[in-house]
């Protein structure tokens, strides 16, 4: 039986079952990451709410620094292996306007900025991504691998699909960026991510039970 899975914000859920749906509602300034190991069958989605943990765990799947070796840890707990595991996110978008520059305030870029950072460290490979503008979205992750975003006010379309020969669906891009304000900032920041150290896969730090 078919099953929808709702993931709030800062929740880890997984699921090995085909028909499963993974959903990510409101987000605004949230990014939330789709994972896909289709040869093992496992999924797994994350709903990060902030850039930096600041070195808290109680909830790691709140902070991008600390989420993306969380949801590693448990999809690989349910047989995943890392290095076929595929990724797509949405969300980082700016949904109030400030006068003058206050970057540190633009905590959806903040959050993306993080969260690629994350990605680039566990050499997690990222099929797609729609990022940026002003406007929230929504994420429906399919147990087959397909991920659907739809951006408020626009029809819901076909984000990525996360198989072994995974690749983007959107206008046969890998990425997507919402606005000139979001693509201004990536570039600007492009530097920082080459930065980051590449490392093997993180200690996990900790495991719970799926949701199935």
């Amino acid at each position: 039986m078919s099953e929808m899975l709702m993931v709030g914000m800062a929740e880890i859920k997984t699921s090995t079952q085909h028909e499963n749906t993974l959903v990510a509602l409101g987000l605004g300034s949230c990014i939330g990451v789709c994972a896909h190991d289709s040869l093992a069958g496992v999924s797994g989605l994350v709903h990060i709410v902030l850039p930096d943990s600041g070195g808290d765990l109680k909830t790691p799947g709140k902070f991008a620094d600390t989420a993306i070796q969380q949801l590693l840890a448990e999809m690989i707990a349910l047989g995943a292996c890392a290095y076929r595991i595929r990724i797509a996110l949405a969300g980082g978008a700016q949904l109030f306007s400030f006068h003058g520059e206050a970057p540190h305030l633009d905590i959806g870029a903040r959050n993306a900025q993080a969260t690629l950072a994350s990605l680039e460290k566990a050499r997690l490979p990222v099929i797609a991504h729609d990022l940026g503008g002003n406007r929230g979205r929504s994420l429906h992750f399919y147990g087959d691998g397909r991920v659907r975003v739809r951006i408020i006010g626009e029809t819901e379309r076909e984000l990525a699909l996360l198989t072994r020969t995974a690749h983007a669906l959107s206008a046969g891009e890998e990425t997507h960026i919402s606005d000139k304000h979001s693509e201004k900032f990536f570039k600007k920041n492009l530097e920082e991510y080459k930065e980051v150290q590449r490392s093997m896969l993180p200690f996990p730090i900790g495991i719970k039970e799926k949701a199935s």
